[in-house]
């Protein structure tokens, strides 16, 4: 374990690493402040820092990605797989599903429950439609077996191609 006047050193080393100091303006700033250490002994607190620094932005790192993975399984938790979207949907476009939709009453704004109507249905199933794919083009294979040449000159006469003499 290092002693504290060096760990001191060592910690004023790795808050200009954090900043994101270059040597030389650090070897400047360590000498103001301890004017008796040569430069070989601050090289060696110089190594030290960037292994302390770089452990910490590695313990940093695998926090955020930690996070991060935390995060996005509780997001992909609330997401909806497409089976039950299309279940949702298919429910709708039968008309099984109750909706509420918002409508006047007594000049206030109320969110009302309605059983899905004709254009509710319509827009189900069309939505259902675009997840399975239906509205794509369907693929034709077009084939050429031989080139057709016009002749736009106009110089063509109803001669045959034979030379006659």
């Amino acid at each position: 374990m290092a002693k504290s006047s060096e760990q001191t050193q060592v910690d004023f080393i790795v808050d200009f690493l954090r900043k994101g100091e270059r040597y030389n303006y650090i070897l400047a700033q360590f000498g103001t402040k301890w004017h008796n250490v040569s430069k070989r002994t601050f090289d060696r607190r110089y190594k030290v820092a960037e292994i302390e620094a770089q452990y910490e932005q590695q313990r940093i790192k695998h926090k955020a990605e930690q996070s991060i993975e935390k995060q996005s399984i509780e997001l992909g938790l609330k997401i909806l797989t497409v089976l039950e979207r299309q279940a949702i949907l298919s429910e709708i476009a039968r008309g099984e599903m109750g909706l509420s939709k918002p409508m006047v009453v007594d000049k206030d704004i109320v969110s009302v429950p309605v059983v899905p109507d004709w254009m509710d249905r319509k827009n189900a199933i069309a939505e259902l439609n675009k997840m399975d794919g239906s509205y794509a083009p369907t693929k034709q294979e077009i084939s050429v077996n031989k080139p057709v040449i016009i002749d736009w000159s106009g110089t063509h006469d109803n001669q045959t191609d034979t030379e006659t003499t």
